[in-house]
């Protein structure tokens, strides 16, 4: 057992995804973060940029978005369902991100965000690699 878990630390922090981020948030155990990362470039980086840099794109960059403000990217055009989302204060905590994922409509409703994943795994993962991208 101690074997096992001794090759999952070792291949995670080999990961592409660990050597990406550098002060990168402690990862979560259970997550994958590779799948997670992978996962992004495939479905989220077809509209938001993931780096430092805060790119403006089709959608807002996701850099620092655990804990973030919703809809508080100076410069993006958010939705009005995501500019209420940023009246009423509301955060971009794991739990909220989870349900967003599962359903952007049923959580923001008039939200532009076209993408959903009914897996919570799948939604985890994404979510530990989304941590992961913040300076600190």
């Amino acid at each position: 057992m101690k074997m096992i878990l001794l090759l999952g630390t070792v291949l995670l922090a080999a990961s592409p995804a660990a050597a990406m981020a550098p002060g990168a948030a402690e990862p979560d155990a259970a997550a994958d973060l590779q799948a997670g990362a992978q996962l992004y470039f495939k479905a989220c980086g077809l509209c938001h940029d993931d780096s430092a840099h805060m790119l403006l794109d089709t959608g807002p960059p996701l850099f620092g978005v655990v804990g973030r403000r919703v809809g508080s990217v100076e410069g993006f055009t958010y939705s009005p369902a995501l500019q209420k989302g940023y009246r009423r204060g509301h955060k971009w905590s794991e739990k909220r991100l989870d349900k967003f994922l599962s359903g952007p409509q049923h959580v923001y409703t008039g939200t532009d965000m076209p993408m959903m994943f009914n897996d919570p795994k799948v939604r985890h993962n994404l979510i530990a690699y989304l941590k992961t991208l913040k300076d600190e």
